[in-house]
């Protein structure tokens, strides 16, 4: 215990001065020390005592070896013994022996007592005189010699003694005898008999011949026994060790090999004390705190790890100090989670500078903090004019600057003061850019974002509001719905970019024909919603709509084209339709459906029975896609002729629906159903079909027309429809020369190199497909696709030849189309021509050919044979005007 006590005085002592590398490292030094003592214990243990019992097993073998010879000796003594008592005298040989010294007595016994004796000079004759009792003993010790005796009986009674006395000197083949004796302690049970001079009392241990250690002061550590004398006393051997160490070394040795393991387990319990005590302790209990710091964030306890300066204590004094100043921002962090929740709650700028201003309440009385409203930039920092004044500017995250903290002190500026002004800052910050966004989002949310007029989400807040006011005020309010015509054709002729700049347009013209407290917006797509607060009698609104309507008939520039929109407008009032403003945009949508379908630039006012007619055309569509499943649809073809010759050139062929319950249905009214429902692509393309299988039978017969087949947009920009038209044409086996493609105006606006139509109509060109512009010089002004894409001819609208008889003005539109279509090598057709004055004046003007009820009405594939062999140029009353498509 002093000798661990002083160690660990030695290696702590004074550790607080020390780092804690220092004090490990004389811990391991110790475990180093500790580790070089145990084995240096271990190896001498390994060392002296195998080389002890080494030691002790040669001195076993020396006395052995010791014992073994005198047995030989002994049996030796014997047989010689035997040999001569068989002889008739062997005291004759005994002289002999006597002289040459092999023997010193030779004796005759009787009844164990001497008869007669031959003895040496150095034997006391009176212990041989006749009568004198031998000794019954195999062995004796007389002087430096060991007697060994043998006694053999004669045939004739008597035994042979003979003795035989051995030098000490003799006895030792190595110098580790150290004496030969009889045993000296005599046995209880036997008493002292006489005995050969010089022999000392013997003891009745009987060791048979076996050895065994003992301890005694003359180092003699090994004895062995030889024979018995009487009584059963042994000869004893006694031998020394050969030591390399005495038996004090060997002591000293095994002693100071306990004492160094020892000290080996004392060293190395302490430098495991030590070691617990500078880390493992102290990091179990910082391990510890840690996690209590976990699960009590707001803990009051400190971590102690002893006193010092070396590296784990500055962990906890860092820690701590850690801990305080975390502690001491509690308050801080507390206002900053406030103001958080408030900016996440909707909150504003005001709301976070309250939160801020209680904070610095609480830290620093009489402290104020203002947000200055926005201006030029001021320095940041502390004012030198005043200390107590510290100024910070207010940006968004994008760096927008919306403001100026300013924190006025009571007395002087707190050390943090940078810091406490910066989060503030830009917390404020956060709040006026999440102030600004709600504001952005808030105006998506409720305004159309490519005309930045209310959306639909707007509007109906908007009704909702204006609705219940002019009922209190017993006004009405108006809902008029807008929709563009021919809008869809302009999106896609010249792409969406142009309708999206039309739709601004449209927007700017709508919001500045608005009057005071009206309120326009755009549902989406082409479709404007105006809302009158103040609606006044319904003529006024009517008269409204018209204006509406006048001011977006004025041509619009669009990316170098002049399109002339028309608007369809149906009118809602409440609270005569409605009140609920959902309802009234779904009637005010329905009146501006039923002014569409009288054509376009109509306004038309809410009716019960519109609804009816919503109904009717949906039922319509329905019937149309049933029609179209089953085949109910068919063609009919109207001749074109040329105005020199009066010969039929050529045919067109139209789309007619005969409906099972409506009967014939008109193309104005079902067509526009079909490019609402999607359906008009898959129409385009069966009156393909159908038109070119019925052209290639009428080219059997001999009749060399063309058929011309009218393509839509949808058709013309779908991507296959190269492969449709060519597919057509090698199915029916018809030339590529014999088919005319009738395109609209308006589809060709868009026909700039590279562009959809473009590619699609070269293609045909080059195949040998001839194209036409139909319903030419109406709704646009731009000639340069004339010469941009290969047009063979174009048809005159309907209108100039119906025009004619108004005045000059239509004659000299035809005329100038005329005149541009031949110098640019173009045929003109002219459609609707239903009087032979009109066809007189159409042919003084250079039109080439001529289309309308004039000459025929569209019929049937069965009659186009009959139109060949009849006269045309008389109007057919058996035949029932339809209007072609």
């Amino acid at each position: 215990m002093l000798l661990t006590a002083a160690l660990e005085n030695l290696l702590v002592g004074s550790s607080a001065s020390r780092p804690l590398r220092t004090r490990v490292l004389w811990a391991l030094l110790a475990l180093g020390i500790a580790a070089l003592l145990g084995g240096i214990g271990i190896l001498t243990m390994l060392i002296v005592w195998p080389l002890d019992n080494q030691e002790r097993q040669l001195t076993h073998q020396q006395a052995d070896t010791v014992v073994g010879w005198l047995q030989g000796q002994q049996e030796q003594l014997d047989t010689r013994t035997r040999s001569w008592a068989e002889l008739p005298n062997p005291l004759l040989v005994g002289a002999d022996l006597l002289s040459t010294g092999d023997v010193q007595a030779i004796a005759l016994l009787r009844n164990g007592r001497v008869t007669t004796a031959l003895i040496a000079a150095e034997l006391r004759a009176t212990d041989w005189q006749p009568g004198t009792l031998a000794p019954r003993q195999s062995f004796s010790i007389q002087g430096d010699k060991v007697w060994l005796l043998a006694r053999v009986p004669r045939q004739d009674g008597a035994e042979l003694l003979v003795l035989r006395g051995i030098e000490a000197s003799t006895l030792s083949p190595a110098p580790f005898v150290t004496q030969v004796r009889v045993a000296a302690q005599p046995t209880p049970a036997v008493q002292s008999t006489q005995m050969l001079p010089g022999q000392a009392e013997v003891s009745s241990t009987d060791l048979s011949g076996t050895a065994k250690s003992v301890q005694s002061k003359d180092a003699v550590s090994s004895v062995s026994s030889f024979g018995t004398a009487q009584g059963n006393h042994d000869l004893e051997v006694l031998v020394s060790r050969p030591r390399t160490l005495h038996a004090q070394g060997i002591w000293a040795v095994k002693t100071a090999s306990l004492t160094v393991l020892i000290l080996v387990v004392a060293c190395i319990f302490l430098a495991l004390r030590l070691l617990d005590s500078l880390v493992f302790a102290r990091l179990a209990r910082l391990r510890r705190f840690v996690q209590r710091i976990e699960t009590e964030p707001d803990t009051a306890a400190r971590l102690h790890l002893g006193q010092g300066d070396d590296e784990l204590h500055l962990v906890a004094r860092a820690l701590n100090l850690t801990l305080d100043r975390v502690t001491g921002d509690h308050d801080t962090m507390r206002a900053q989670g406030e103001a958080l929740r408030l900016i996440a709650e909707n909150g504003n700028v005001d709301d976070v500078l309250r939160v801020i201003q209680g904070t610095l309440e609480r830290k620093s009385p009489g402290a104020l903090a203002e947000l200055q409203s926005f201006g030029p930039p001021t320095l940041t920092g502390v004012n030198h004019m005043d200390p107590t004044i510290w100024a910070v500017s207010v940006r968004g995250r994008a760096g927008d600057r919306y403001g100026q903290l300013r924190l006025t002190y009571p007395t002087v500026l707190p050390d943090n003061i940078a810091s406490e002004a910066a989060w503030m800052a830009e917390l404020l910050g956060v709040a006026a850019e999440q102030e600004r966004l709600r504001g952005q989002l808030s105006f998506h949310a409720y305004n159309d974002e490519l005309t930045g007029l209310p959306n639909r989400r707007g509007l109906l807040r908007t009704l909702a509001r204006t609705v219940p006011d002019a009922l209190e005020r017993g006004a009405p309010v108006a809902v008029l719905y807008l929709d563009l015509d021919r809008f869809k054709r302009l999106n896609d002729t010249l792409g969406h970019a142009a309708g999206d700049e039309l739709l601004r347009q449209v927007a700017a013209r709508i919001g500045r024909a608005c009057g005071p407290g009206d309120q326009a917006a755009r549902l989406g797509g082409d479709e404007f919603v105006i809302v009158l607060p103040r609606a006044g009698t319904e003529a006024e609104v009517a008269q409204m709509a018209q204006r509406l309507v006048g001011i977006l008939e004025t041509p619009f520039e669009v990316f170098g084209h002049a399109f002339q929109p028309t608007a369809s407008i149906g009118v809602a009032l409440a609270p005569r339709d409605g009140h609920d403003p959902e309802e009234l945009l779904r009637l005010a949508d329905l009146a501006m459906v039923q002014a569409k379908a009288r054509g376009p630039g109509r306004v038309s006012f809410f009716t019960p029975d519109l609804e009816d007619a919503v109904l009717d055309r949906v039922q319509l569509e329905n019937d149309l896609r049933d029609t179209m499943r089953t085949g109910g649809l068919t063609l009919a073809y109207q001749p074109l002729i040329s105005l020199q010759t009066g010969k039929i050139e050529g045919l067109e062929a139209l789309l007619r629906w005969t409906h099972p319950v409506r009967g014939p249905v008109a193309p104005s009214l079902f067509i526009p159903i079909a490019e609402d429902a999607g359906l008009i692509g898959t129409l385009g393309h069966w009156v393909l079909r159908e038109a070119t299988m019925q052209l290639a039978k009428w080219r059997s017969q001999g009749l060399e027309i063309h058929v011309a087949v009218n393509v839509s947009a949808v058709q013309l920009l779908t991507p296959d429809f190269v492969l449709q038209v060519k597919a057509a044409l090698q199915n029916s086996g018809v030339p590529p020369h014999a088919l005319t493609l009738e395109v609209t105006e308006s589809l060709l606006m868009d026909g700039t190199p590279g562009s959809a139509a473009h590619t699609h109509l070269m293609q045909l060109s080059t195949h040998g497909v001839r194209v036409w512009v139909d319903d030419f010089g109406t709704g646009y002004s731009s000639l340069s696709y004339l010469h941009r894409l290969p047009i063979h001819a174009v048809k005159v609208d309907r209108s100039f030849v119906m025009g004619l008889r108004k005045g000059p003005e239509a004659e000299r539109i035809i005329e100038t189309i005329v005149t541009l279509a031949h110098h640019l090598n173009l045929k003109v057709v002219a459609e609707g021509v239903e009087q032979g004055w009109q066809a007189e004046v159409l042919k003084l003007l250079g039109c080439d050919h001529a289309q309308g009820y004039l000459y025929a009405h569209p019929v049937p594939s069965e009659q186009v044979a009959g139109l060949f062999a009849a006269p045309l140029g008389v109007l057919q009353p058996a035949l029932i005007p339809l209007q072609e498509l």
